[in-house]
């Protein structure tokens, strides 16, 4: 089997296994899904692009400030948080649990600066610069070192 094949079959398990109602069209959760879940609980959200030095378009989500509708306290200093989510998953893992139970939301309202990254080959980070497919084998050919430096 090859290593390709290898990694789809667990993304897909992981997706499957999380029941994820957020799902976009490859199955995992969609960026569009995710921005309307934090805007319809009245959260502030922004989308940042990073280029790695090996041309994948890694996504972070952040919330900067609480939402309005919480009576959280007026936030005079916010200290950055980056929540990195674990192998198989992705930001959604930190917003998708109803938002008293979801720490993304739950730092957003206690001043802090939420960052939510997303590594290559998530469902939100599927993409790279140099036009390189997901379809294609070199687009999986990279290691968990590579994760770590870029």
């Amino acid at each position: 089997m090859s290593s390709r094949l290898s990694t789809l079959l667990l993304l897909a398990a992981a997706t499957a296994a999380s029941g994820n109602a957020l799902a976009g069209p490859t199955g995992g959760p969609s960026l569009e899904n995710l921005l309307l879940l934090s805007t319809s609980r009245g959260y502030e959200v922004e989308t940042h692009y990073v280029v790695t030095a090996d041309f994948y378009n890694l996504t972070l989500i952040r919330h900067p400030s609480p939402a309005p509708s919480k009576g959280a306290p007026a936030c005079t200093s916010r200290k950055p948080v980056v929540l990195l989510h674990g192998i198989f998953c992705s930001s959604a893992v930190w917003t998708v649990p109803e938002p008293d139970a979801a720490l993304g939301f739950l730092l957003a309202d206690h001043c802090y600066d939420v960052w939510m990254p997303n590594m290559r080959g998530n469902q939100i980070s599927m993409t790279r610069t140099d036009g390189i497919t997901a379809d294609d084998d070199l687009f999986w050919h990279w290691s968990f070192d590579e994760l770590t430096r870029s």
